[in-house]
């Protein structure tokens, strides 16, 4: 019965340390491996319990941030492009605007106007699109889509940090969990050493210690209190004394 109840605990524990394995993507980790060939076949457990498992137990390694900061680079990237844009765009209306002037004012010599007027309004000499009404929605739209990009960018950066923050704490809890359920699996393996006799007698010792503190610490209490009755009881004896004294004196009296 007791090798069926071990047994099934072997493959509990196996099962766990599988799965754990499996879910941070290292079950080809050696000691994973040769560990769980030693607990289904129930071979060899003196020798890993004697080996430390958070010494060989494999670290958690999250490769979110990874993914994310792939994400947030094409983010930056299209940021920093749109920072940059509105420039290009403006000196290329700009240059259009230019040219389109200098045709005009050769199509209209005695026209009296100015390259800025002329840039917002061309009478088609160049596309509406270039004119300068035009460019200054267009810079404005580029420029509050790089804002919001930036803030996009910046919450998605903080909520990875903070996924990724949560996920280890929970994954080296799995395994500060499995560490121990190993160690207590494989405890009654342990071979009795000169060194672990002595940590237990040691460990005996000091609890005998505490407890004779503690039964001295009782007595003396003890002692104390019945020293404190055996006053009070020969305060009580006099005072009984003295009233039958007092009676005594009363009835010749009488």
């Amino acid at each position: 019965m007791a090798a069926q109840r071990k047994k099934s605990n072997a493959s509990e524990l196996l099962s766990k340390l599988t799965t754990w394995a499996a879910s941070i993507g290292r079950s080809d980790n050696p000691y994973i491996q040769q560990l769980g060939v030693g607990l289904s076949q129930g071979t060899e457990l003196e020798y890993w319990a004697e080996i430390e498992p958070a010494d060989f137990l494999p670290i958690p390694v999250d490769e979110t941030p990874l993914k994310v900061q792939k994400r947030l680079e094409r983010f930056f990237l299209i940021r920093s492009s749109l920072v940059f844009l509105p420039v290009a765009v403006t000196w290329l209306s700009v240059a259009q605007a230019a040219a389109a002037f200098n045709r005009f004012v050769n199509d209209h010599p005695s026209a009296n106007t100015n390259f800025l007027i002329f840039w917002n309004h061309s009478h088609g000499y160049i596309p509406v699109y270039f004119e300068l009404q035009s460019i200054a929605d267009l810079d404005f739209i580029i420029i509050t889509s790089a804002i919001i990009l930036n803030v996009i960018e910046t919450r998605l950066q903080r909520l990875a940090d903070k996924r990724s923050q949560d996920l280890q704490i929970a994954q080296m809890a799995e395994r500060a969990a499995i560490i121990l359920e190993i160690k207590r699996y494989l405890h009654p393996y342990r071979k009795v050493t000169p060194l672990a006799i002595n940590q237990g007698v040691q460990a005996g010792l000091r609890g005998l210690n505490e407890s004779h503190r503690a039964a001295t610490t009782v007595s003396k209490n003890l002692s104390a209190a019945i020293l404190a009755n055996q006053k009070e009881v020969i305060r009580l004896q006099k005072i009984k004394d003295a009233l039958n004294v007092q009676k005594v004196k009363q009835a010749k009296k009488a």
